[in-house]
């Protein structure tokens, strides 16, 4: 059975939200679980791991660390890792201080948690789901002095299908958002978070490199067999000679034995009986044409013989009449034996 990242909503209310608990997700993958902000009225049930936060000097911190502490944690912003699932913080501007969002990543998924900034993050584009601001709705909402605030929902939604998002859900609902709600408007990309729904997202199965590798080269691994595209791919090639008979003559992997001595200098230039004899591979309906022997070199080739007879090279003489005769000469040869 597939392993499935398990994502749970516990509120979904921005500061002092008359209708939402603070917001905050609960992440469950293999028997093991982390909760990301949250607060009083959205603590998770039982054990966790971790309880990680965006903004360590929040209004709600000392809430979290009664929570936390009660559980044997502390709240913090650092990166996590359960079974092969990295939560890792990533810097969001906000406020004056530094604040984060967190990025869980697994091969071939990528979630974020953004449930505030003021500008869109950009580490957040291509992700499969993301949870983002929605403390304003059509106009953003400006910290004193300047120091940030929050995008407008509107906003998010808009930059959010610029990078890609495949799917949005506002987890970070102010009341701007609520009155815009209770009015009947619509997203125009994206959807509001309820408080306790679960996300479930199938995680796509762990492909090793080698099989990663031998797919991007066209080559099917467990069959070893290549297409045009995976010419240069380290895989089994072909065997050396195949032949094309049909499809009811099975084709064979080698050379068939043919008659003959392949040490064996000609005689003479004229055809053999064994060069003359055509050959048939079995069970296949094509043979091969008549194959000459080659002519024996001239005295011309070889133009300064061996005297020791130990080089290899044997001493050719013209023929009488204008034949070609090879003449062997070295040690052992005796005179007329020709």
């Amino acid at each position: 059975m597939a392993a499935r990242l398990r994502l749970t909503l516990l509120g979904t209310g921005a500061m002092n939200s008359p209708r939402y608990a603070p917001a905050g997700l609960l992440v469950r993958y293999r028997r093991q679980r982390v909760m990301l902000d949250g607060g009083p009225g959205s603590e998770p049930p039982g054990h966790i791991a971790a309880w990680l936060v965006s903004d360590e000097h929040s209004e709600l911190r000392r809430d979290l660390r009664s929570l936390a502490q009660a559980r044997g944690l502390a709240p913090s912003a650092t990166t996590t890792e359960i079974a092969g699932l990295v939560i890792e913080p990533h810097p969001v501007a906000h406020t004056s201080h530094l604040t984060w969002g967190y990025l869980l990543r697994l091969p071939g998924l990528r979630v974020a948690w953004a449930p505030e900034f003021w500008e869109f993050p950009a580490w957040a584009a291509g992700v499969n789901l993301m949870f983002a601001d929605a403390a304003a709705w059509d106009r953003p909402i400006r910290f004193a002095h300047g120091v940030g605030g929050h995008m407008a929902a509107l906003d998010v939604a808009a930059r959010a299908r610029e990078h890609g998002v495949q799917r949005l859900v506002f987890a970070h609902i102010g009341r701007p958002s609520l009155r815009a709600m209770d009015a009947g408007s619509r997203l125009p990309f994206g959807e509001w978070g309820r408080p306790g729904r679960t996300y479930q997202l199938p995680v796509p199965p762990f492909r090793s490199r080698l099989h990663r590798s031998a797919t991007l080269c066209g080559a099917d691994v467990a069959g070893c067999r290549l297409t045009p595209a995976s010419a240069q791919c380290n895989c089994p090639v072909m065997p050396k000679c195949m032949s094309s008979t049909g499809p009811s003559v099975r084709a064979i992997s080698h050379f068939p034995c043919r008659s003959g001595w392949p040490r064996r200098r000609p005689r003479s230039d004229r055809s053999s009986w064994a060069a003359l004899t055509s050959w048939s591979t079995p069970a296949s309906a094509t043979s091969t044409r008549s194959t000459r022997c080659p002519a024996p070199c001239s005295a011309s080739t070889v133009r300064k013989p061996s005297t020791s007879g130990n080089s290899g090279i044997p001493c050719c003489c013209p023929a009488a009449h204008g034949a070609n005769r090879l003449t062997l000469r070295g040690a052992g040869h005796r005179p007329g034996a020709g």
